[in-house]
């Protein structure tokens, strides 16, 4: 079926509408995917972050092991001055600490001895209630002996490391192995707030033990680093100058997913969180995984839109307006001139004195009935 002239200008302008709308939704959808990835590469960033400050907070314990290991005898004045100058460098650590082993037998001859000028030293362990008590009747303890800055967290002071199950078996874990080990998040005895913190463990030992059975024999303690998992988030989003972001780090390790910090500082909805949400794993950490799961703010989507899906949309709807009143003024003038012709070819072939066919009329139509007879 043939399409009708007076339909065919609105038909046009209808498609080119359609067609202009579809051009500015494929850039702003281009420009959602860019600003997708933007906010991938962002957040891939802050996670080496984490993970460069995870490494770097290491290596303090590294250092302060091989000071021990090159001592035979360390003192709590010459852990202490160490131990300062290395936190005068690392301000994310909340502490370092000296964790002897302790035999139930000689309990009571190290409660004589006093690594502070606090008081008598005391084994302690934390109450349901959240308290400290005094340590149980144990075969061992790992006690904290030494401990800087002790402003602060004096609390945590003798308290044993030994006291809960899971901390115990992260303990035997990195004794047995020989490397240092992270433990499961935990309340912090030094922590009013209740912010969660981890330690890191590095085992000493007194002889070079290269089994498990000498490893047992010879321990003499663990090297403590203390965390407050908020200061390494917060000094990691430091190192990265992009803000905006909403993140939470959760620990999956066995497949769990314990949430150990949540930074939700921006304003977001729920169209951003199913469609730009993002999560991004970081590298095995002293046997712990860690994931982090970040969402962008508002703001941040809104910094990096920009006009040109509207400009893309608004120019081509304009260009087919335009095309369409050209093609109007040409229609409109090819009918003018259309009937400008019909007038003349009727002048032409009417006789001007009695308004009547002329020769040239007859002319033509003779030859167009004989030819038409003809056939």
């Amino acid at each position: 079926m043939k399409q009708s002239p007076e339909y065919a200008l609105p038909f046009m302008v209808v498609i080119g509408i359609v067609l202009s709308l579809i051009i500015g939704r494929g850039v702003y959808q281009y420009e959602a995917r860019s600003i997708q990835l933007n906010f991938k590469n962002d957040v891939d960033d802050k996670v080496a972050s984490i993970e460069r400050e995870l490494v770097v907070n290491l290596e303090v314990l590294f250092a302060l092991k091989g000071f021990w290991d090159n001592s035979k005898f360390v003192s709590l004045k010459e852990f202490t001055r160490y131990s300062q100058s290395l936190l005068d460098r690392h301000k994310g650590i909340q502490a370092l600490e000296w964790a002897p082993k302790v035999t139930d037998v000689n309990r009571e001859s190290l409660s004589n001895e006093l690594p502070s000028e606090e008081g008598v030293f005391n084994i302690t362990e934390r109450h349901e209630q959240g308290h400290m008590i005094p340590a149980s009747v144990r075969d061992e303890y790992f006690p904290v002996y030494y401990l800087e800055p002790f402003i602060g967290n004096k609390q945590a002071l003798g308290f044993d490391l030994a006291s809960n199950s899971s901390r115990k078996n992260t303990l035997m874990m990195a004794l047995k192995s020989g490397q240092p080990l992270a433990t499961s998040s935990i309340i912090l005895v030094q922590e009013p707030n209740n912010e969660k913190g981890f330690l890191i463990l590095v085992p000493i030992y007194s002889e070079l033990a290269t089994t498990v059975i000498n490893r047992q024999k010879y321990i003499k303690g663990f090297i403590v680093g203390v965390f407050r998992i908020g200061d390494i988030f917060r000094t990691a989003s430091e190192w990265s100058f992009t803000g905006g972001i909403n993140a939470k780090l959760l620990d999956v390790t066995n497949g769990g997913n314990e949430l150990l910090y949540e930074s939700n500082r921006f304003s977001t909805d729920v169209s951003i969180l199913n469609k730009f949400s993002y999560s991004k794993r970081l590298k095995p950490f002293n046997g712990r995984d860690w994931q982090v799961i970040a969402t962008p703010a508002l703001e941040y989507i809104e910094s990096r839109r920009s006009y040109l899906p509207y400009f893309s949309g608004f120019s081509s709807m304009l260009f087919v307006l335009l095309a369409a009143y050209y093609t109007y003024l040409i229609t409109l003038r090819n009918k003018e001139l259309n009937k400008t012709k019909s007038s003349l070819e009727q002048l032409i072939e009417t006789d001007f004195l009695t308004t009547i066919s002329n020769r040239r009329c007859f002319d033509k139509h003779i030859q167009i009935d004989w030819s038409r007879a003809i056939r």
